[in-house]
């Protein structure tokens, strides 16, 4: 039993993996600069952090196994650790800290069928 939920596990992280990488592509296509993936610090991880124009953007990616694209999979917990997080991002580069900054949402289903949400939180 425990192979089965770890190769569960798995599948779920490589399609989360998967997805993000997809959504990396589908920014810079977008004229998205992805200026880091999967940033780490103190506070948490943030999926990607891109540039356009004059503003940085704080994106997180989820992946869900079904066909429901919806905006319920992220709590407030989740929101303020991203933020903190992103806060933390900013001091440590200065040079970004003068950039209008938001934070975006981007949901893929099974069919790996996007829904790109700006300025989400």
């Amino acid at each position: 039993m425990n192979n089965i939920s770890t190769k569960n596990k798995l599948s779920n992280y490589h399609f989360g993996l998967i997805s993000e990488f997809i959504a990396i592509i589908i920014l810079i296509f977008k004229g998205y600069k992805i200026l880091r993936h999967r940033y780490k610090n103190k506070s948490g991880e943030i999926d990607i952090i891109a540039k356009k124009f004059n503003k940085i953007i704080f994106i997180e990616v989820k992946a869900r196994k079904n066909k429901i694209i919806s905006t319920d999979i992220i709590d407030y917990k989740q929101i303020l650790r991203i933020k903190n997080c992103a806060e933390i991002f900013l001091v440590k580069n200065k040079s970004y800290l003068n950039f209008e900054f938001r934070y975006d949402l981007i949901i893929f289903n099974k069919n790996f069928i996007a829904k790109h949400f700006k300025n989400f939180f």
